[in-house]
């Protein structure tokens, strides 16, 4: 319940939520099986996470990722500042990272 009345308060001040930010770009996988990284950029979260070009996101905090729509959604929604595993295949081997997500650049 503390969490829900500090967004109450944060919206009414700032009218948004603050959305979660990894610093990568994404495409589909066919057939569905995780998200690919296209692309790292420097100086955040996902750069500092060790998240790497080509790597697959498996799960986010815990959650199945089948669609770089479905990560977006979950990275929106997590504050600033979280630190989130994620769960990822790297040249056929899995690995966890850990990521502390950023605020959106506005």
């Amino acid at each position: 319940m503390e969490l829900v009345e500090e967004d109450l308060l944060y919206l009414r001040k700032e009218k948004l939520l603050p959305q979660g930010f990894m610093g990568a770009v994404f495409a589909d996988m066919p057939g569905g099986k995780g998200v690919l990284v296209e692309k790292v950029l420097a100086d955040y979260p996902a750069k500092r996470a060790g998240l790497e070009e080509g790597d697959i996101i498996l799960s986010f905090a815990g959650f199945g990722i089948f669609s770089e729509q479905a990560l977006r959604f979950r990275i929106k929604r997590i504050r600033p500042g979280t630190p989130v595993e994620i769960e990822i295949s790297r040249r056929g081997e899995e690995k966890t990272l850990t990521i502390t997500l950023a605020s959106k650049p506005k």
